[in-house]
């Protein structure tokens, strides 16, 4: 079972998802984070991004059955704006996001041993090598085709990736952070950057860090409503009626009504 539509605070499940989101946020976080602390040479290279698309995959499949598998607050917000979760959902599953990347991040900060003086701690920020613009440019582009994966694997009607769609999404994290990592670090996710930067006091450049995701938001919004038709955004027509259904791939996605 994929996620569901489910606005009642009182169902058991609605709080499945939200501590999914939670625990696949907080060890995305650890895990890329984990990278950068212990060689921050890896930023430059390879290394990270093959640690950032595996962990993504791993933990979207463990999140999937529960949440919808976002681990990304921006995910989301394209998720209610396109009727998938309910409002209740959004609002506790961004807060779960956020907060799951602060833990993730203390883990780290703990488990160096009070070595975290002066460091980073993964916090992202933009290199020399680029300018404020070019580096909005590359966290737009990066998080725009995240984004775009996740639509169309997910609610896409012409095709519907079912239980492979962490794998592809998790590639979408991997190939991005390929492409930006040697100029923003490759965020790519408000939650990964907020925690590291929280925790180790570390601004610099953060308002790209949202900016640019909200703005891929927004595009991608546009293209699904009125390009490929996925789904409708709020306002402009019901949300689905029955669920998405994988049969054929194993992962049937039940809607339950808010008020139930």
């Amino acid at each position: 079972m994929a996620g569901e539509f489910n606005g009642n605070i009182r169902d058991m499940a609605f709080w499945r998802g939200a501590v999914a989101e939670f625990l696949g946020t907080m060890f995305v976080v650890f895990i890329v984070t984990s990278v950068w602390v212990s060689n921050p040479a890896m930023g430059m290279t390879g290394d990270l991004a093959l640690a950032t698309g595996f962990t993504y995959a791993a933990a979207l499949y463990f999140a999937k059955g529960y949440s919808g598998g976002h681990l990304n607050p921006i995910v989301s917000l394209v998720a209610v704006v396109f009727q998938q979760i309910h409002v209740i959902q959004f609002a506790v599953y961004f807060l779960m996001q956020i907060l799951g990347g602060i833990i993730g991040s203390a883990f780290v900060r703990a488990a160096r041993d009070g070595q975290h003086q002066n460091q980073w701690l993964g916090a992202v920020r933009v290199f020399p090598n680029s300018t404020d613009g070019q580096a909005f440019l590359w966290e737009f582009m990066g998080t725009l085709f995240v984004l775009i994966v996740f639509v169309e694997t997910s609610y896409g009607k012409a095709f519907r990736a079912g239980n492979i769609a962490p794998l592809a999404q998790g590639t979408a994290y991997y190939a991005a952070t390929v492409a930006t990592g040697r100029w923003t670090s490759a965020s790519l996710n408000p939650a990964r950057a907020f925690g590291p930067a929280l925790v180790a006091d570390r601004w610099d450049d953060h308002w790209l860090y949202w900016i640019a995701p909200i703005v891929a938001a927004v595009v991608v919004i546009i293209l699904g409503a009125f390009v490929f038709n996925v789904a409708k955004p709020i306002g402009m027509g019901p949300k689905p009626a029955t669920a998405q259904t994988d049969e054929e791939e194993g992962a049937p996605m039940r809607v339950v009504n808010p008020g139930k």
